[in-house]
């Protein structure tokens, strides 16, 4: 699906209101699509909306904690009932916890793993038996370079993070890329997110989305938006002891 074939294709996008939410919202716009987006936020949807009126007159907001199954659920219905199909979803939505392990508790750790992977899994079981009808449809999970190697005091967002993109992958060869493009995108700092700091200064959201969208219209499977992703990758595979030695030794010196 390359972009310009996103023009008139229903895509879903969870955590809308994000910064990244808002930048993939408005790229996907502007190629045309009809938009189905919901966050937590009815106030700051309703305020994305009317923005979007100029790129975009099909757009679906509603106010949707994906941690809720009932609501996603819902959400799925009114998708549906408006557009009767679905191309695209992305699960964008998630959390991070900045905390030593020791020092999380249990509701900490289940809403990350109920926000960023049984809350996707509630959206690709729901979308899934629509999307196997379409030609060209994508499921696009938008996860971390944490995944893979994850840092001190990501633990559990680690471990959510990496469940997602195993579940990514696992689909993938289970229904096969010529059914439903599953896509990995793994993600290093966004600027405006959460990160240990407060708000990251990472890589600019738009452009971020950009390559996102660029990329998996290209039909790719396994998105680094930035460049520092695929080398952190390739030592962690051939050099695990050397990587892990280097994080300890920044760790020491923080």
């Amino acid at each position: 699906m390359k972009i310009n074939q996103y023009r008139n294709k229903v895509v879903i996008i969870t955590g809308a209101t994000g910064c990244l939410g808002r930048a993939l919202t408005f790229e996907f716009a502007k190629a045309g699509a009809k938009l189905a987006l919901c966050s937590r936020s009815e106030e700051k949807l309703k305020k994305l909306a009317d923005e979007l009126y100029a790129f975009n007159k099909e757009v679906l907001i509603q106010e949707v904690d994906v941690s809720e199954i009932k609501q996603i659920k819902r959400f799925i219905r009114q998708v549906v009932v408006k557009y009767k199909t679905i191309n695209v979803l992305v699960n964008n939505a998630g959390i991070a916890n900045f905390s030593p392990f020791i020092d999380l508790n249990e509701k900490a750790i289940r809403s990350e793993i109920d926000i960023n992977y049984l809350g996707p899994v509630c959206f690709i079981q729901e979308s899934l038996p629509l999307m196997l009808k379409q030609k060209g449809a994508q499921i696009i999970n938008i996860s971390s370079i944490l995944a893979y190697r994850p840092f001190p005091f990501y633990a559990s967002y680690s471990a959510s993070k990496a469940a997602l993109s195993a579940l990514t992958d696992a689909i993938r060869c289970e229904i096969g890329v010529d059914k439903v493009r599953l896509v990995n995108v793994y993600l290093s700092k966004v600027k405006g997110g959460i990160s240990r700091e407060g708000k990251s200064k990472g890589m600019e959201p738009e452009k971020a989305a950009k390559i996102i969208i660029n990329k998996a219209g290209q039909g790719k499977t396994t998105i680094y938006p930035q460049f520092e992703a695929l080398p952190i990758r390739w030592l962690n595979t051939f050099f695990p002891g050397a990587v892990e030695s280097f994080i300890n030794h920044c760790q020491s010196r923080s």
